[in-house]
């Protein structure tokens, strides 16, 4: 039996996950909760649309929702979500602040309905495969760059649209351990009119020195991160065009994962999706999504 689900939102986003949805056979997708009027005209042959949550779930109960809209909403979404036991899988960032990303954890804890949470970069199998290399020798130094030119979002900074992804990476690698040292925070880019930045952030964390740079003020989409060993190794992985870099020690490894067929991040997150109970993995997800927040909420202090 097909899960019924809806997205709540109707951005650019929103359309990634309608295909996705559309492409698992195990999904049937059939409703949408959006605002925007000019996009119910393209929705609305195929899809049940409505203005807002409540309005669907006293029109059905669907089995699952995915949302994909104004973070500072999903909180309350949980809420009732919990109420009516919806599944529900959420698009980072996971909340805005700390306080509602503690209350959406703890929410996920007290109540049966699964809540997932979608980073990408922990949903790509072919990553999570390269894992074991990553951590098999001491790391000295880890650099990320991860942004694009955009979005540009009204509501939400580009530290939180863009910074979850490789601050909550960093977190899952080295088991959620957020006791960050060291940490600076310095905008490169910033155009509050357009909502356009780029920032760097350095700490050390086990002893590792990590610099990302992130944000929405790149020319071009850029998602690598780069482990160094010492002078010579090194293995870097890039998450928009799937490829790993290596030097010569790890070489006979990185061949064996290439050699893999591997779904999408998206893809494996609605097949894990499928299972009657959260897997460990994806306990530590959602996890390295929360602990994200609360260090994204120290940069802006500083």
């Amino acid at each position: 039996m097909k899960i019924k689900i809806g997205i709540i939102g109707c951005g650019p986003w929103a359309e990634v996950i309608k295909k996705n949805l559309n492409n698992n056979k195990n999904f049937k997708l059939k409703y949408f909760v959006c605002r925007n009027k000019s996009v119910h005209k393209k929705l609305k042959d195929k899809y049940l649309i409505f203005n807002n949550f409540n309005d669907l779930i006293k029109y059905e109960k669907p089995n699952a929702v995915y949302l994909a809209g104004d973070p500072s909403t999903y909180l309350n979404i949980i809420k009732k979500t919990n109420r009516h036991n919806i599944d529900c899988i959420i698009e980072k960032p996971i909340a805005l602040n700390s306080e509602d990303s503690r209350k959406i954890k703890r929410y996920r804890d007290l109540f049966k309905n699964k809540i997932y949470l979608n980073l990408p970069n922990l949903h790509d199998q072919k990553f999570i495969k390269l894992k074991a290399l990553i951590l098999k020798r001491k790391i000295l130094k880890i650099h990320i760059l991860e942004g694009d030119n955009g979005p540009f979002r009204k509501k939400i900074d580009p530290l939180f649209d863009w910074g979850t992804h490789p601050i909550s990476t960093i977190l899952y690698l080295l088991n959620n351990n957020n006791k960050f040292e060291k940490l600076s925070f310095k905008k490169i880019i910033s155009n509050s009119k357009l909502n356009k930045k780029l920032i760097k952030i350095n700490f050390v964390l086990k002893n590792i020195k990590i610099k990302i740079i992130t944000g929405n003020a790149l020319k071009i989409k850029q998602r690598k991160i780069k482990f160094y060993y010492n002078k010579h190794d090194y293995i870097i992985y890039d998450f928009h065009k799937k490829n790993i870099l290596s030097s010569d020690y790890f070489i006979k490894n990185i061949n064996e994962i290439n050699k893999r067929f591997y779904p999408t991040p998206m893809q494996n997150l609605l097949n894990n999706f499928l299972k009657k109970n959260m897997l460990k993995n994806q306990l530590k997800i959602f996890d390295s999504g929360i602990q994200a927040i609360k260090i994204l909420n120290k940069c802006m202090k500083i």
